[in-house]
């Protein structure tokens, strides 16, 4: 049988082979100062570029190496969730291969793992890298989330996580099949700890506006159920509304006795056609209620003795 590492590490590659060999030198220093026992498993999400061979090729000469293949993209999140399944090691280190992130960053996640007793630790950039764009996409991502959905997320988290084997079993059991890995990790309800980390920037990012967001409604579908019950008093309100200003039109007639009357009637018609729409999503809501897990199990201590 095979004996179980105590650190794993998961990677997903996509347009990443230019960073391989640099990734898997800097890593392996890195988990070789820690320990001897270590994994590290690359997940090649249907990379176009040759990311599956140079793995393969470090594989030949390094028994640590691990290649999980994925016959199509599926999705940085996605992939990470197929290697978590692979891992052996008594903690997960998740992070990305572009070196933007560092695999220097594991002796801090470490000590924070260790000084408050966490289960997971994330790390956070203090000040935002990147353009323009990327700057004001993220700070409105987190605005949305933080204000809107009255989620508690930490601004500016990155992918980089260390995770203990308990944490990430419960996170692959509550994982749906959406997920995004962030939002899974913050569902678990685990004791966590924060790295303040100053992550690199490459230059132009891979995500395009578009894809950045699908990537945002991917997060907001995976965090929140509140879009699907906003419609219900927002449309109530509009019939309210709606009402109100159809009285006031035939109490007070005038020269445009008309034009209010059809103003009145759009928007107590638009608004019960919204406030139904809201009563729909609030039965979507439940239903997607269902579909994820109640509760999260950290242990359980079983009676000793036996029933009679």
């Amino acid at each position: 049988m095979t004996s179980k590492p105590s650190i794993s590490v998961v990677t997903p590659l996509y347009n990443t082979s230019a960073y391989v060999s640099a990734f898997h030198a800097r890593m392996s220093q890195t988990l070789q100062n820690i320990t001897g026992s270590y994994e590290i498993i690359f997940v090649n999400d249907a990379s176009p570029e040759d990311d599956r061979e140079r793995v393969l090729a470090l594989r030949a000469t390094d028994p640590h190496l691990g290649l999980l293949d994925l016959p199509r993209n599926h999705g940085q999140h996605k992939a990470i969730f197929a290697g978590l399944r692979q891992t052996r090691g008594d903690l997960v280190f998740v992070l990305d291969a572009d070196l933007e992130e560092n695999p220097e960053w594991l002796p801090a996640y470490l000590e924070a793992l260790h000084s408050h007793n966490a289960s997971v630790v994330y790390g956070y950039q203090a000040a935002r890298k990147g353009g323009l764009i990327e700057k004001c996409t993220g700070w409105l991502s987190y605005f949305v989330v933080n204000r809107l959905f009255k989620l508690p997320y930490r601004r500016n988290v990155v992918t980089a996580t260390l995770m203990t084997r308990e944490f990430t079993e419960a996170l692959l059991a509550s994982a749906e099949d959406r997920a995004v890995f962030s939002v899974a990790c913050y569902r678990t309800g685990f004791p966590s700890a924060a790295v303040t980390v100053d992550k690199s920037h490459r230059g132009i990012s891979s995500y395009s506006l578009p894809r950045r967001f699908a990537h945002f409604a991917d997060y907001m579908v995976a965090a929140t159920d509140r879009p699907l019950i906003w419609p219900m008093p927002i449309g109530f309100a509009l019939c309210f509304c709606g009402a109100a200003f159809g009285l006031y039109a035939l109490l007070h007639g005038g020269v445009n006795y008309y034009g209010r009357i059809i103003t009145a009637l759009v928007l107590f018609i638009g608004g019960l056609l919204m406030a139904t729409l809201g009563t729909m999503g609030l039965y979507l809501a439940s239903l997607l209620a269902n579909t994820r897990p109640h509760s999260i199990a950290r242990t359980y201590h079983a009676p000793a003795s036996p029933l009679s």
